[in-house]
């Protein structure tokens, strides 16, 4: 979808649109969603937030949400593994 439409859709009343809003959003712009009323469209954001939105997300009422926003920050802290 062109960014007008995914824009007008997040205000769409149906959590399931909003979760593949959150699916679909650059990164850059899921800050819009972090406070949706369904965790579920919370969770979608936390599994491709930047390391500013997790640290939010920790915070969160959901425990599904605190979760995963917890595992991406191991993630991103984790040391790269050589490979080879």
């Amino acid at each position: 979808l062109e960014m007008p439409a995914q824009w007008r859709l997040l205000q769409d009343p149906a959590p399931e649109v909003r979760r593949i809003v959150a699916e679909r959003l650059p990164a850059a712009l899921l800050t819009a969603l972090l406070h949706d009323p369904d965790w579920t469209v919370r969770w979608e954001v936390a599994g491709r937030a930047d390391i500013n939105l997790l640290r939010q997300l920790l915070h969160d009422d959901e425990a599904e949400v605190r979760q995963r926003a917890a595992e991406r920050l191991a993630l991103m802290a984790a040391p790269e593994t050589a490979h080879g």
